[in-house]
């Protein structure tokens, strides 16, 4: 799944202005949470996945998936992948500090893919 998964979102990064990103991609977005707790929620604007980084010196704050009912402990470091637009994810409270780094490619990234974003066409459109 992940290699796959890897494939179409490096397609999306590949079509995106400028053609360069730095150390998220294939991903094309990076979003850093400070001391976040969330709620039970969807990304419904994420294309395909994510993948959560969680920094910091902290006990608890386990990412839980609701669908399948799986709760996973994450450490400093840890990397966890999965399909944000389509689980329903939150994270347990937790002690400590704690950051988390999210890479994730917004689905209007795919508009990119159809007509360069309604520029297709142009001058600086690529051929």
């Amino acid at each position: 799944m992940l290699s796959k998964s890897y494939e179409e979102l490096e397609i999306v990064a590949e079509v995106m202005p400028g053609g360069q990103y730095g150390h998220e991609r294939p991903f094309t977005g990076l979003v850093v949470n400070i001391n976040a707790y969330t709620l039970g929620h969807r990304d419904s604007k994420d294309f395909i996945l994510c993948i959560l980084i969680p920094i910091g010196d902290f006990v608890g704050g386990e990412i839980c998936l609701y669908e399948p009912g799986l709760v996973f402990p994450v450490t400093n470091g840890d990397f966890f992948a999965f399909n944000s637009p389509r689980a329903t994810h939150f994270n347990l409270p937790y002690t400590g500090q704690r950051a988390s780094l999210v890479l994730e490619s917004d689905i209007e990234g795919l508009k990119w893919l159809k007509d360069w974003n309604g520029w297709e066409g142009n001058a600086y459109a690529p051929t």
